[in-house]
């Protein structure tokens, strides 16, 4: 008995000593837990009102609705440039809103939101960008290609906010894949609008148009349109051998790469093949990231069955 009761009291403390680290860590997990309580209707709510705008607009703008006096095939129309892709490629972006729309679904499912590092930062941007969307739609259909231009820009770069504060293992599923999306377009979106403003302003000595009116001459040169497409092929290189080895950001470009050839195969056939290299390049390269990491989670899935 009294062996029993020296062996209980050698070390008196040792009942007790976990428990302030117990007690610290339950305050930080119920912190956290009000913390997304209150972040969840605040940030979610904007997004959301955010993305139904900017799909209300978009769903205007593409067939001429109310408050846009052209829709998009009509401004595509009167503005060629050697970017332009066929009408095919513009499909891409009922992926993006289809994927938009899932990662909502997925944040509003899980308690805490995106499950994401900084997600206030990630969730202004996104909306940020939803409604520069919207607004670039209606400055566009209304021919203000300067100011489309600057709005252009400003989509671009929330975007680039929001993909710069995602984490590449975070754990949600379709969120990083939308932001991927979008901001490939963009990226193309932005050097197409380049081309058609800088035409309407008469640099390059493009004889001036008012607007309305088609341009004089395809936006931009054969030579500008190459470089253009090897500046995107180089950004999907540079971004599959990042950190984020981001398959779905090259697949993107590959996919308006294919449609700057086709678009352009009538115009120019320099130019229809550059473009089409360039979207095998991509499209190859995104294929290896992904083999890769599909032989990866296989591996790693009977490592731990045979654990």
């Amino acid at each position: 008995m009294e062996r029993r009761l020296s062996q209980k009291n050698r070390h008196p403390g040792t009942h007790f000593q976990h428990r302030p680290v117990a007690l610290a860590s339950m305050a930080a997990a119920a912190a956290r837990k009000r913390s997304h309580a209150n972040l969840r209707p605040k940030g979610l709510k904007r997004l959301i009102a955010a993305f139904v705008v900017m799909a209300v607009t978009n769903g205007l703008a593409g067939t001429g609705g109310y408050g846009f006096p052209k829709n998009n095939a009509e401004l595509s129309d009167l503005n060629p440039t050697y970017l332009t892709p066929d009408g095919l490629t513009f499909a891409v972006w009922g992926i993006i809103y289809l994927l938009q729309l899932l990662a909502l679904l997925e944040a509003v499912a899980n308690k805490a939101g995106f499950y994401v590092p900084r997600r206030e930062q990630v969730l202004s941007y996104l909306t940020l960008a939803f409604l520069l969307n919207s607004a670039w739609l209606v400055v566009f259909a209304h021919e203000l290609y300067g100011l489309s231009l600057l709005v252009m820009v400003g989509y671009l770069l929330a975007l680039l906010g929001a993909y710069t504060d995602l984490d590449p293992c975070d754990t949600d599923l379709f969120l990083p894949a939308a932001v991927s999306v979008n901001l490939a377009w963009v990226c193309v979106a932005t050097c197409l609008n380049g081309l058609i403003t800088a035409a309407r302003f008469g640099l390059g000595g493009a004889p001036l148009r008012p607007a309305g009116e088609a341009l004089a001459a395809v936006a931009g040169t054969q030579n500008l349109a190459c470089a253009a497409a090897g500046g995107l092929t180089l950004l999907a290189l540079h971004v599959l051998r990042g950190e984020r080895r981001d398959w779905p950001f090259a697949a993107t470009l590959a996919w308006a790469l294919w449609g700057i050839s086709r678009g352009q195969a009538a115009r120019s056939e320099f130019l229809a093949r550059a473009a089409v290299v360039c979207a095998g390049l991509c499209a190859l390269a995104a294929g290896w990231v992904l083999a890769q990491r599909l032989c990866g989670r296989r591996t790693v899935q009977v490592r731990s069955s045979a654990d």
